[in-house]
């Protein structure tokens, strides 16, 4: 589904969106990557455009992949961790209730 121009690049389509498919960083995030897109959306916002993000932001990411990134680990509200009594006292008898309505 690529469009081939030189041998060494791929451009790559897909939702209208083009990329260098051989100038894009896959694996793990670095915390410098992050920094990077944090700043960037807490600058700019995401604008609706999460294609072109990545070369706004400096990154050699995809926009699939900077926005997963921001919903899934980055966002300001995302709690990270272990669940609170509370959340336990809540999450439990609905657990239980679900897990015993199965049998």
């Amino acid at each position: 589904m690529g469009l081939k121009l030189y041998p060494y690049v791929r451009l790559d389509c897909r939702l209208g969106g083009f990329y260098d498919k051989a100038n894009v960083k896959k694996g793990p995030w670095s915390p410098e990557e992050d920094e990077k897109l944090k700043d960037y959306i807490q600058t700019h916002g995401t604008g609706g455009n999460w294609i072109a993000l990545p070369q706004k932001a400096g990154l050699r990411r995809c926009g699939k992949s900077c926005r997963l990134r921001w919903l899934n680990y980055l966002r300001p509200n995302i709690k990270h961790g272990e669940f609170s009594d509370d959340e336990d006292k809540l999450f439990v008898p609905f657990l239980l209730a679900l897990v015993a309505g199965g049998q």
